[in-house]
């Protein structure tokens, strides 16, 4: 058996930031390597990084690691200040997350959590001595541990109800990029590819720390009308005033993550456009209901998620058909690079350019310099006697 671990509780405070995972796994490879406990460091590096992953996600900074003694092996412990407990994910194959407790099981002999009153423990206990990884775990549903009891005045909020497969995917789609960009941290860590630009680590932090409060409850919320069998989940935050400036942060983080995506510098992809219309759905709606709670007045008409989607399409709708127009026009303007005189000028306006902009009329007037008259060398469209007139003017 490899030499006693010594008997102080090893411990590692972290706080908000891209860093806390690869600082954690350095901590936690020096002190079991130090005290020659080789045959775990693997298991509980791998161990350290999903349990401070979903510590950062779902419970928030600070977090404290401690790895602790025990006979044969070292107990993994991880606490956080999130107010719900580990719960079953239903994840779908494009999910980077929802697997993190799977993977503690496998490897650990046993894990549990325990609750505290002001959060959680996350532990899991590794042997040096059997091979044989029992994976056995507590889980629940999620559900708060306790009561809140924070200072600020805090709203009771309703923003509609959206599908529960919808909010599921999306929630597993930020989740997943999260991941990535913190995984990219701990490989910069370690030497394994260029360090992460200075805005990126900003953009895990406020992703990881703003608003968690609030996308965890949603997440909460979706799995379980999941697990009931519900279509649609009904959204209530409860939250203080001040959540509208994560609110509108951690949207701002999000559409920077996507653009960092769509450069190709991820492997999770930008974010599908339904995923991105129901996120931008309920911050407005919380903005406005948080807004009206604060301010002690009626909440404005709610908009429900189809109303957005139908909005958003007929917003694309519009693009789709000025672009389509553009296109048209687009041999209407290499025809007149190449007119040289106003007679071909007109031709190519009453022939190409009616047709594409779908006008009904169109004309070409020019100015004669030497009397001051109108001059209309083709027209469409129009009464005979409308040019006439109009060439009669002097300009």
């Amino acid at each position: 058996m490899q030499e006693q671990f010594e008997h102080e509780v090893e411990e590692l405070p972290l706080a908000d930031g891209p860093d806390a995972v690869p600082t954690a796994r350095r901590f936690t490879v020096a002190t079991l390597s130090d005290r020659g406990w080789t045959d775990v460091v693997d298991d509980a590096a791998m161990v350290v990084t999903e349990l401070i992953t979903n510590a950062l996600l779902y419970g928030g900074a600070p977090v404290l690691l401690r790895l602790v003694p025990i006979a044969g092996g070292v107990r993994v412990e991880v606490r956080d200040h999130g107010e719900q407990l580990p719960m079953r994910v239903i994840s779908t194959p494009e999910s980077m997350t929802g697997r993190g407790l799977s993977v503690v099981g496998t490897l650990s002999n046993r894990w549990g959590v325990e609750p505290l009153p002001d959060g959680k423990v996350v532990w899991c206990e590794l042997s040096v001595d059997d091979d044989t990884h029992a994976g056995e775990g507590w889980s629940a549903s999620a559900r708060p541990l306790h009561d809140s009891r924070r200072g600020d005045e805090r709203f009771t909020v309703y923003l509609g109800d959206a599908p529960t497969q919808l909010l599921l995917e999306s929630k597993a789609h930020v989740d997943n990029m999260v991941r990535e960009l913190m995984l990219m941290s701990v490989g910069a860590e370690a030497g394994h590819h260029a360090p992460l630009p200075e805005r990126l680590r900003r953009l895990v932090e406020s992703v990881v720390t703003d608003f968690a409060e609030a996308r965890n409850a949603i997440r909460r919320q979706a799995v379980q009308a999941a697990e009931a069998g519900r279509e649609r989940t009904e959204l209530w935050l409860t939250l203080p005033y001040e959540a509208i400036a994560s609110a509108q942060s951690y949207l701002a983080a999000l559409t920077e993550a996507d653009a960092y995506a769509r450069a190709g510098h991820m492997l999770t992809l930008e974010t599908p456009a339904g995923y991105r219309v129901f996120r931008s759905w309920y911050i407005e709606n919380l903005v406005q209901r948080l807004t009206a709670a604060h301010e002690r007045r009626p909440a404005p008409p709610l908009q429900t998620f189809e109303d957005r989607l139908i909005k958003e399409l007929d917003e694309l709708d519009h693009l789709r058909r000025a672009a389509h127009r553009s296109a048209r026009l687009q041999p209407v303007t290499a025809a007149l690079a190449g007119a040289t005189t106003e007679q071909e000028v007109a031709r190519i306006v009453v022939e190409e350019a009616v047709s594409a902009m779908g006008a009904t009329a169109a004309s070409v007037m020019t100015r004669d310099p030497e009397t001051g008259l109108l001059h209309v060398p083709g027209h469409v469209g129009f009464p005979a006697d409308f040019h006439s007139n109009l060439t009669q003017q002097q300009l």
